[in-house]
């Protein structure tokens, strides 16, 4: 059992957090997003203006950033081969034939805002607190009642990630911890772990069978780790604990088969748990949460594209190019 300072306003964030409410709190705005689609980067930013450049070379494609930008939508998603987005109520599949938006389908969210969209067997899924839907085969998968020191079947996502099979989804409630969350797409089948303290601020896949997480704290001080879970959710490997530290993103490169993350405001390597520098970040990259339930990241994804290569993504701002550590912003024009 982790010790836990007394402190007043503790107290009253205990308060805060049993109003329903902050379930969806940390969903309400529109965040950042960027993923890879055939030899481009594609980013959605935080006003939803769509910015596209060339995977190798990083030139900006300002044709296809504007036809890209003729929908509005909030998120986005690709599994490489498809590209998704998706706005309030409607779901847009990308015809790269037409270079045109064509909507795929219309969906409702029963009083809740849409939180993730993500890939996952070539099709897109929707990620509310308490549910998941897919809006193509017409399935709805409710979340279960999630057992810890916040009981709820309501989810407060800080990340998602998806496999071949699974999704995966990283909650958080500052304090009082966090669950990491998996839904087998094909069975409906839910599982979970949770973590008294730490909660989810990263989820990659280093290897077949297992995902790689981080787990995260800050409230009187910064603490850190780094598990390899099972495909059950259950713990394969845990290294320890790290005071005064905080990965708040995490992701995989298999071009160079190495664990990258960002702790605090450091691009870091990641080997046993323990974080060696590589570039430091500069602009608002660090950002707190509100109602006092721990930190938000400032950067919204860790995006690796070839060896010693990322893209780094922060939730307001231009993204980083960084190669064999070196960061430069990417070309707005």
């Amino acid at each position: 059992m982790h010790p836990r300072p007394i402190v007043i306003w503790g107290l009253l964030a205990i308060g805060l957090m049993l109003i329903p409410g902050p379930a969806c709190a940390a969903q309400d705005d529109r965040g950042a997003a960027a993923v890879v689609y055939r030899a481009k980067v594609i980013h959605l930013n935080e006003k939803g203006k769509f910015l596209v450049w060339d995977l190798k070379g990083g030139e900006i494609d300002a044709e296809t950033s504007s036809k890209l930008s003729r929908e509005s939508v909030t998120h986005l998603a690709s599994d490489g081969d498809n590209l998704w987005a998706a706005g309030k109520s409607k779901l847009f599949s990308w015809s790269p034939k037409e270079r045109s938006w064509k909507k795929l389908a219309d969906f409702e969210g029963g009083g809740e805002e849409l939180a993730a969209l993500v890939g996952l067997g070539g099709s897109p899924l929707l990620v509310f607190p308490s549910k998941v839907k897919d809006p193509v085969e017409r399935r709805t998968f409710k979340v279960p009642m999630l057992k810890g020191q916040v009981r709820t079947n309501s989810l407060r996502i800080l990340a998602v990630h998806a496999t071949d099979s699974m999704l995966w989804i990283g909650t958080g409630y500052g304090e009082w911890g966090g669950h990491l969350v998996g839904l087998n797409r094909r069975t409906g089948e839910w599982l979970q772990y949770y973590d008294a303290l730490h909660y989810v601020t990263g989820i990659t896949q280093a290897a077949p069978g297992e995902v790689t997480v981080s787990w995260s704290m800050s409230h009187i001080g910064a603490n850190t780790l780094i598990r390899i879970h099972k495909l059950d959710g259950m713990p394969k490997t845990t290294y320890p604990e790290l005071d005064s530290k905080y990965y708040q993103r995490i992701s995989y490169s298999p071009f160079d088969k190495t664990l990258y993350g960002v702790e605090n405001t450091d691009v870091v390597s990641i080997r046993e748990g323990k974080p060696s520098k590589i570039a430091k970040l500069d602009g608002k990259v660090f950002e707190r949460e509100p109602r006092a339930l721990g930190v938000s990241p400032g950067v919204a994804v860790l995006l690796p594209i070839d060896q010693k290569t990322l893209i780094i993504v922060p939730n307001h701002g231009v993204p980083w190019r960084m190669t064999d550590g070196k960061l430069t912003r990417l070309p707005m024009r």
